[in-house]
């Protein structure tokens, strides 16, 4: 990954971090987004079109990751691009309105940690299922694992997931299924060291 995508993915987790954080003091707004069930539905609330707008450029100077594609017909590249867009954007909102906590700890690293000395807190089935998903699916499948982690996680990473979750590179999935796996080895060299 070159500096400038990697500059892009980072402001585009701090701008949902920036929206999360505004979202969690209006919790009228924020249950309304956690109430709806998919991508429609989340796309039918005032708070996702603030979402929206931080990538828009709408009342800033243009520069939004998504300027520009908020407009257009459905039936050209532009629409498609757009509509593609407004799902991503659908379901970074859904994962993001679950999460109760900002962490510095990815979601998957969260998953993968060990309660007693064999069961990851959430199940290698269950992850596994979450990696044969599509964007969409995951976002489901993270709303009902978000309570299993006490609705832990780093905003910003879970943005940057969901955005790259169905890229042909699998960058994100790969990322994940390292930090789900990983995620007791720090802890592990830790105890071995007091020993």
């Amino acid at each position: 990954m070159n500096d400038d995508t990697r500059r892009q993915q980072d402001r585009f987790g701090e701008a949902v971090t920036s929206w999360w954080s505004a979202l969690s003091r209006d919790r009228g707004e924020l249950n309304r987004l956690r109430r709806a069930g998919d991508i429609t539905a989340i796309q039918m609330n005032e708070a996702f079109f603030d979402l929206v707008r931080e990538f828009s450029g709408e009342g800033n100077d243009g520069s939004g990751w998504y300027h520009g594609l908020i407009r257009g017909s459905p039936d050209t590249e532009k629409g498609k691009e757009r509509d593609r867009a407004m799902d991503v954007l659908a379901c970074v909102a859904m994962v993001a309105s679950h999460i109760e906590t900002d962490s510095d700890q990815s979601a998957a690293t969260l998953m993968g940690r060990k309660d007693g000395a064999s069961d990851h807190r959430v199940s290698e089935l269950r992850f596994r299922r979450l990696m044969d998903s599509d964007m969409e699916g995951m976002a489901r499948m993270m709303v009902r694992i978000l309570p299993m982690i006490d609705g832990c996680a780093s905003v910003a990473d879970a943005a940057r997931t969901v955005y790259w979750w169905d890229h042909p590179s699998q960058t994100a999935r790969k990322r994940w299924i390292g930090d789900y796996y990983l995620s007791n080895t720090k802890q592990r060299f830790s105890s071995n060291e007091e020993e």
